[in-house]
């Protein structure tokens, strides 16, 4: 008997869904994420055609509720400001109603500490070869009362992060001072001495956080051939150029070097530094410094004057 009730509540169940007027509420949207540009840009360092291929991103709604982990992004040939692609399989997350979201990116970084589902701290390792431009962007949002975002999209509907330099960018300009007739050609500009590790703590905005060296003063950046990028902390650079000299035209010299120091400074992110090296030569110099005597008299002969 306890069956038969059963299926009979079952049944009456299913006629009364059957007769009940039904709301169909269409999917949200699903967000999707691009990026804007890089601000104030400066290999990869982000400048002109050079430009951001992925990212990771991380999001929170309603402050502390984890929707995105770290999953990555990529630009698969897309314009900034259009929806990029997921890479793998990371579950859609939609907009909904009446929400509050925040996403943070990072490009070229490590998530070292995660809270409440966005990082508080960034570890970067330096690469003086294959040189990676460390950015990173964070992004409010906001949704009304039927799901769609009124703050934290584009026009495009997407998540456009602007992305901030979280490194310094340095860069040479060598110097003679032997004249038009002589050409000095740096052929290695090289700084050593140089953080090759660090950790950014997040501030409150997407660009004053600190910065935390690794205290590894190993890294060894090559200059001549344009930029590189060094981590923002104080430091005491060593630099070392190797050049050659032409004079009108014809190399005279090879391999000569020069060493300096660059005094310990403290570097800001997002900022350039430029490093102007003055190769100094002697000039050569002429004087008399003694005019030795004629030498013991000999006899030279008479002559007869009339």
């Amino acid at each position: 008997m306890k069956k038969i009730f059963l299926v009979a509540l079952a049944a009456v169940g299913l006629a009364a869904c059957a007769t009940e007027d039904t709301i169909v509420t269409p999917q949200g949207q699903a967000i999707a994420f691009g990026d804007a540009f890089v601000d104030n840009s400066t290999k990869v360092i982000y400048e002109g055609n050079n430009k951001v291929e992925g990212f990771y991103v991380w999001g929170v709604v309603n402050d502390n509720v984890p929707i995105y982990a770290g999953a990555q992004v990529a630009r698969n040939s897309k314009e900034y400001g259009a929806a990029w692609d997921f890479v793998g399989e990371v579950p859609a997350r939609y907009w909904t109603p009446s929400c509050t979201y925040k996403f943070a990116a990072i490009a070229n970084g490590n998530a070292k500490t995660v809270v409440n589902g966005l990082p508080t701290e960034i570890s970067y390792t330096l690469n003086a070869t294959d040189p990676a431009d460390l950015i990173y962007g964070v992004v409010s949002a906001e949704t009304n009362e039927s799901g769609t975002p009124i703050e934290g999209v584009n026009t495009n509907g997407v998540v456009a992060f602007t992305m901030n330099h979280l490194l310094a960018k340095m860069y040479f300009t060598v110097t003679d001072n032997m004249g038009a007739d002589y050409t000095v050609t740096p052929t290695s500009i090289k700084v050593t001495k140089a953080e090759k590790s660090g950790t950014y703590a997040v501030g409150t905005t997407a660009t004053n956080g600190t910065w935390t060296p690794g205290g590894d003063k190993t890294a060894e950046l090559e200059f001549v051939n344009g930029a590189q990028l060094i981590i923002p902390v104080a430091q005491e650079l060593k630099v070392e150029i190797t050049y050659d000299i032409e004079f009108g035209g014809t190399k005279i010299s090879t391999g000569a070097k020069k060493t300096g120091t660059i005094a310990s400074t403290s570097y800001a992110a997002n900022t350039v530094y430029h490093i102007t090296a003055t190769i100094g030569a002697t000039a050569i110099q002429f004087s008399i410094d003694s005019v030795s005597g004629f030498g013991t008299p000999e006899q030279g002969g008479s002559v007869t004057i009339q």
